[in-house]
């Protein structure tokens, strides 16, 4: 048992998803998808194997963060390798992805999923799970709403107060430069050096808007409902896919691997 499971972890880490050749590795997708640096990319992919681990060998549901959870999905979108290789060859099993059916009944249960598989974690490598990617339940499942956007046409501004605040002095700045006497009917000229460094801080804010990581998601959630699981109950009936709003975006479960 303890060989078999040697072996799958070997071959998790030696998994490439991206057909052998391609210009666009899986991890660079993921990246470009989300958001994330290269780097914070390839940590989510090791957190992601692990996490195909734990779904593959823990005696009970697992569900993954939400970081996790968008290499999960972009997973089954190369759908062949999903199937026959992780599923068929280095799992030996059906690793099942499916939504949610909301209320909160299922947002308890994913809540308790979720720290299971926290624990489940520690218990299997012998290390907390790290925090940038493994967050607490609460902020796991803080209610919030993300959607799609095509950048090449939109602006995107931050709604945190602490950023939007960094806008106030510069606008401030702008409005108090004039040529008059600052009274009714002046002339008003903004200094050309404070409107540059206007737009400059507006992009820098727009770039950064998320973490420290430079993480933009890109899915909708609704409500607190949001998770995604993995029942531990061998080949189940349940479907993997998404809920007709945005995939996993009010939580998923379903079935998939089962223990030993």
């Amino acid at each position: 048992m303890i060989d078999d499971r040697r072996r799958m972890l070997e071959g998790l880490d030696a998994m490439q998803i991206e057909p052998e050749g391609a210009p666009l590795r899986f991890a660079d997708r993921l990246a470009r998808e989300n958001g994330w640096s290269g780097a914070f990319a390839a940590q989510v992919m090791t957190e992601y194997r692990r996490f195909l681990f734990l779904a593959a060998t823990a005696d009970h549901a697992v569900t993954p963060s939400d970081a996790v959870d968008q290499a999960w999905h972009l997973h089954l979108a190369y759908s062949r390798h999903y199937w026959d290789e992780l599923c068929g060859r280095i799992l030996g099993r059906p690793l099942h992805h499916g939504p949610t059916a909301g209320g909160d009944h299922e947002d308890r249960r994913y809540r308790d999923q979720y720290q299971a598989t926290l624990d489940a974690y520690r218990t299997a490598f012998g290390a907390a799970p790290p925090p940038d990617i493994w967050p607490p339940v609460d902020e796991r499942f803080r209610p919030a709403r993300f959607e799609r956007v095509d950048r090449s046409r939109h602006w995107l501004l931050p709604r945190r107060p602490a950023q939007a605040a960094l806008l106030v002095p510069l606008v401030a700045g702008c409005a108090l430069i004039s040529t008059g006497s600052g009274e009714p009917g002046a002339s008003f000229t903004i200094s050309p050096f404070l409107f540059v460094a206007l737009i400059i801080a507006a992009v820098f804010i727009a770039i950064r808007r998320s973490d420290p990581h430079g993480r933009r998601r890109r899915r909708r959630r609704n409500g607190s409902d949001d998770g995604c699981g993995s029942d531990s109950n061998g080949d189940s009936s349940n479907d993997s896919g998404s809920d007709g709003d945005s995939g996993c975006s009010s939580g998923c479960g379903g079935g998939g691997c089962g223990g030993d």
